[in-house]
């Protein structure tokens, strides 16, 4: 019965945790995860997921600024049309000598802000599902517990055998 219980739990927990845990166990997982295989696209995504929540940090972290984000995303999507002469989108005509810069040099560049949109990402979205992780804990300690009850009753009837005698 124990091991049943914590089969159970272990099946619930791999289809109910949460997305942030299933590409990176550790936040040094799924930073380097994020790192390696995310496109420019996937890093505004996490960026515009922030700033719908209303942009209410959780760590200190979380507190990058926008001005860096915004140069990270220049550099990092920015098409080449000559010096300084920038897409409509972008906010500001004042970037002296700006040039094209790529996808990786622009994360090579901008990494502590990257760093910090990971590490706050990766807080708040482990907290999800938490009702699911209680019942998750809660199925795993009564697998535990039917474990430990059927071997404390053998290891005290063996003691009592060994100490006193037949």
């Amino acid at each position: 019965m124990g091991f049943m219980l914590l089969a159970t739990a272990n099946l619930l927990y791999l289809f109910w945790r949460p997305h942030v845990l299933k590409l990176g166990e550790t936040e040094e997982k799924f930073i380097q995860y994020y790192l390696e295989n995310a496109t420019a696209s996937s890093f505004l995504q996490l960026h515009n997921t922030h700033r719908q929540t209303g942009f209410d940090p959780l760590t200190q972290e979380g507190k990058y600024y926008n001005d860096d984000w915004d140069l990270f995303w220049r550099e990092a999507v920015w098409p080449f049309r000559g010096k300084n002469k920038l897409q409509k989108e972008d906010h500001s005509a004042t970037l002296p000598g700006y040039e094209r810069v790529n996808f990786v040099e622009a994360k090579r560049r901008h990494q502590s802000v990257l760093l910090s949109l990971l590490r706050e990402t990766y807080f708040r979205e482990s907290r999800k599902r938490r009702l699911s992780l209680v019942i998750c804990i809660v199925t795993a300690l009564a697998g535990y517990t039917a474990l430990v009850i059927p071997s404390a009753d053998l290891c005290i009837r063996v003691l009592e055998i060994l100490i006193i005698g037949e």
